[in-house]
């Protein structure tokens, strides 16, 4: 997890109530964010407020957790006020870069069906602390077009299709 504390979380912190907390609990804590409009489409009729539950195992007190392998992992919870949806894939990058540095991997995890636990309309970030992942390569992820300014992954369908019939890239994604 990042060490910096992002003004966006410090803005949304919650102060006040049974999960309060302050700066001196570096990022764990509860807190409810406005994201940028910029995340969202022109035809998104909405947005919801970002409610996310942090754990930083590096700001707590070894006491707050029950075992040694609770500790060893950094979590965040997501979920959407007001609007009785999941978020989006969008919504939880943005999550991620508030939590993490960009060199970090962090899994949202599908364990088997008997270890499911209902948390409705929330979705979990993982990463285990001071390991990184296996990951597969980018190829089998997903498109990754070549552009003048790195790598250019569109944001939706419709302006993928548009992008790779377009004559000077149609020759170059891989």
């Amino acid at each position: 997890m990042r060490s910096d504390v992002h003004p966006v979380l410090k803005r949304g912190r919650i102060r006040k109530g049974r999960m309060a907390s302050d700066e001196s609990s570096g990022l764990t804590g509860l807190f409810l964010l406005s994201p940028p409009a910029s995340l969202y489409g022109e035809d998104d009729p909405g947005k919801g407020r970002i409610a996310v539950i942090a754990t930083d195992p590096a700001s707590m007190d070894r006491g707050d957790f029950m075992t040694a392998e609770e500790a060893a992992w950094e979590h965040v919870s997501v979920s959407v006020k007001g609007l009785g949806r999941t978020p989006t894939w969008e919504e939880m990058a943005w999550v991620k870069r508030l939590f993490w540095l960009p060199t970090e991997t962090v899994i949202e995890y599908h364990p088997p069906e008997a270890e499911y636990v209902n948390n409705t309309e929330a979705l979990h970030l993982w990463r285990r602390v001071g390991q990184d992942v296996d990951r597969p390569p980018a190829s089998l992820i997903g498109l990754v077009i070549p552009c003048r300014l790195g790598a250019y992954v569109p944001r939706d369908a419709a302006a993928l299709r548009s992008l790779v019939a377009r004559p000077e890239v149609a020759g170059h994604a891989r």
